[in-house]
């Protein structure tokens, strides 16, 4: 979620124990570790700039395993 001052909070499930990173196109936001069950939440420091977004999350679990997934922009509004 993203409010329209541009905080955000970013919250999902990985493996347990997974690096999660959260990045801006190439810019880390920030990144934190999936606890037991696998549940993480991210709360950047600074709000995030106004304009379109390209932003990925990318989880690398205790066995090298990586997983990345990209949020697409939004739909055009009629």
């Amino acid at each position: 979620r993203v409010t329209p001052e541009g905080f955000a909070v970013f919250a999902g499930r990985a493996r347990a124990g997974s690096a999660v990173s959260v990045l801006d196109g190439e810019s880390l936001l920030g990144q934190v570790e999936a606890d037991a069950r696998g549940e993480w939440v991210l709360v950047p420091a600074e709000p995030l700039g106004r304009g379109e977004r390209r932003l990925r999350l990318r989880a690398v679990a205790p066995d090298g395993a990586v997983a990345v997934v990209e949020v697409p922009p939004p739909s055009p509004r009629p």
